[in-house]
């Protein structure tokens, strides 16, 4: 069972989440819809096995799915986001900083390159996640708004009530 509401499991098993980089069991698209077929007949009793209420939460269904685990809620992420370290750095903030780097996209060595171009290659382009810089509270602000934006457009994060 899931204490999600009805309707935000209905929208849930009416999306297919968008897994970047790993492989979604070829079954899935079935198995939610089979799931929503069989909610929308019998309602929440139909929850009861680990792969329905994983499917339930809007999560993707891959080889390295956590069956049985319920995700937690955003208002739980956030606490542990927040934390400070000793020196107010908060945990999210520490995490972007220490990560970062991984999407950094290098650009490509061309030979017409002027010298804007070949000093922007040479530091990266920020990628994704952007590049920590300035004061503790600029980073911890920087960091929220990745959090943020990162759970609003996320699947299997439970509303938070």
């Amino acid at each position: 069972m899931t204490s999600l509401p009805e309707s935000e499991i209905l929208i849930n098993l009416s999306t297919t989440p968008h897994c970047l980089g790993l492989q979604v069991q070829p079954s899935a698209s079935e198995e939610r819809e089979n799931l929503k077929f069989a909610f929308l007949l019998n309602g929440p009793l139909v929850l009861s096995t680990p792969l329905s209420i994983h499917l339930a939460h809007g999560l993707a269904y891959t080889v390295g799915s956590a069956l049985g685990s319920i995700p937690p809620s955003v208002d739980t992420c956030l606490t542990a986001f927040v934390l400070p370290n000793k020196v107010q750095l908060t945990a999210g903030a520490r995490a972007w900083s220490k990560h970062g780097h991984r999407s950094l996209v290098e650009a490509q060595d061309d030979e017409n390159d002027s010298d804007e171009a070949a000093s922007h290659r040479q530091k990266g382009t920020p990628g994704w996640w952007g590049t920590p810089s300035g004061p503790v509270t600029s980073i911890n602000e920087k960091a929220s708004a990745l959090f943020w934006k990162i759970t609003n457009n996320a699947t299997g994060f439970p509303t938070l009530y």
